[in-house]
């Protein structure tokens, strides 16, 4: 009985002193997407809040699909008297916060 405590002692000894083994991971490789506006995509959204509210309610990018925003957006930006280039920046706008989850 001795010898068998003397064995476990022994064994136990040898595991507990033995250096313990930790794997560092060191290569992490993490793309972030950058999802800053851009000034074409910010002067869109102040051009969208301040003028397609005029004449309706303002709808979330993520009520229409991005070809009926490529569809509705230029012939309304016509109506409301904007430039091509400001209905440009409008539909950069709605496609870019469709696209970034924002509203």
């Amino acid at each position: 009985m001795k010898k068998a405590f003397l064995i476990i002692g022994v064994v136990l000894t040898t595991i507990a002193c033995q250096p313990k083994v930790t794997e560092v991971i060191t290569d992490v490789k993490e793309e972030v997407k950058d999802t800053t506006p851009s000034a074409e995509v910010t002067a869109g959204g102040q051009l969208y809040t301040t003028n397609c509210a005029k004449c309706h309610k303002l709808f979330s990018p993520h009520e229409f699909t991005v070809e009926k925003w490529q569809k509705y957006v230029p012939p309304m930006a016509d109506k409301a008297k904007l430039e091509p280039s400001d209905g440009d920046k409008i539909l950069q706008y709605v496609l870019w916060a469709k696209e970034n989850g924002t509203n």
